[in-house]
């Protein structure tokens, strides 16, 4: 079974979930990378809901989902609606 951090990274999405993890998701937003973003952060999220890691999940995910002021009809936006409601 591949790793997360292996399936993120075969998936082109690594940079993101790293850009997240050191603080800097504004300049992956300014980008204009934010869907991918947002769905980098959503499979981690729901990786670690699996695993028990329901708060660190919901903290990683409320954040990203926060910054979007439009595109909420996205799939990318309406998943990661369902799993923070899922998670609160």
């Amino acid at each position: 079974m591949m790793s997360i951090e292996d399936w993120l990274e075969s998936n082109g999405l690594a940079k993101y979930t790293r850009a997240f993890a050191e603080n800097d998701s504004p300049s992956v937003v300014q980008k204009g990378n934010a869907r991918s973003a947002a769905s980098a952060m959503s499979a981690l999220a729901r990786l670690w809901s699996r695993q028990g890691k329901r708060k660190p999940a919901l903290e990683l995910l409320a954040p990203v989902y926060e910054w979007f002021t439009e595109g909420y009809d996205t799939l990318d936006l309406q998943e990661a609606k369902r799993l923070l409601d899922t998670l609160a």
